[in-house]
């Protein structure tokens, strides 16, 4: 999916006949947030597409203002959005799971600590390190707020700083730790955070029950069975199956549990509810 620049003759052609404004009417207009743009772009490369730069309201504005058919970001809409978007829209907006984002840490198999807890690594130990690309669509999850203190070792250095320090931890991204074997001899602590200590697990991930983590939503500005144009989109495909499972691991994301997927398809009128009163 390249975006053009068009002469200026060209554009103003465009901007003139009413085939250009049939067109564009006919694509299928999705709001995403500047960290993921390129991956969605890659995802989704479909000619009936257009992908664009949401607004710092995680494509909120975008969808109430500007008529947009999709919203994709890592903010959850709130209560008084989703009532505001209702009001003056006339229907809710249907959110949907994408798929998600973890920042882990690690330490040494042989170290005997298994957890950490969010107000250690607030202390930035000069003995706490990085790896890899970890920026996150949110700040606060990167790094845990230490990106400027934190020292980023390339793997030899690391691993050498682990192996010489049982009580050293690093930072890396989900993708960096479970989909390669280079760190198959490291183990990932849990995390307490809130009176709760949670694994890195889906669960954890996709409930943000994970204090690092980020989950990604889609919002959907008309319903589906009244857009066949959308039901037969790349997009679809992702929110009610798992046949890009893979793709989206090589993206560095993590792809929707089957329970995820099930809810995507109840809530979308496709499956039955499989809990009493359906999805909330």
């Amino acid at each position: 999916m390249k975006i053009k620049v068009l002469p200026f003759f060209a554009l103003a052609s465009c901007l003139i006949s009413p085939l250009a404004f049939a067109d564009s009417e006919a694509r299928t207009s999705i709001f995403v947030e500047p960290e993921i743009l390129e991956t969605i772009e890659t995802l989704i490369d479909e000619p009936s597409v257009n992908v664009a730069l949401a607004s710092q309201s995680g494509g909120f504005n975008d969808m109430l203002n500007d008529g947009a058919s999709i919203a994709i970001t890592s903010k959850k809409w709130s209560d008084e959005n989703i009532s505001r978007f209702q009001r003056e829209r006339g229907h809710r907006p249907t959110r949907l799971f994408l798929m998600a984002n973890a920042i882990v840490v690690i330490n040494s198999q042989k170290s005997t600590v298994d957890s950490v807890s969010v107000s250690e690594l607030k202390r930035c130990d000069a003995n706490t390190y990085a790896f890899g690309e970890m920026r996150l669509s949110n700040p606060d999850v990167s790094s845990n707020g230490c990106q400027s203190s934190i020292q980023t070792l390339d793997e030899d250095r690391l691993k050498r700083a682990l192996s010489d320090d049982f009580s050293a931890k690093a930072y890396m991204r989900y993708s960096d730790f479970k989909y390669s074997e280079q760190w198959s001899s490291y183990k990932a602590l849990s995390v307490h955070h809130n009176d709760d200590s949670c694994s890195l697990s889906t669960d954890c991930i996709y409930s943000l029950r994970y204090p690092f983590s980020v989950v990604y939503y889609v919002y959907i500005n008309k319903q589906f069975d009244t857009n066949q144009k959308i039901k037969k989109s790349k997009l679809f495909e992702l929110l009610t199956t798992d046949h890009n499972t893979q793709q989206v691991r090589n993206a560095g994301f993590i792809p929707l549990p089957k329970a995820l997927i099930k809810r995507n398809r109840v809530k979308l009128g496709l499956d039955e509810p499989v809990v009493l009163n359906g999805y909330k």
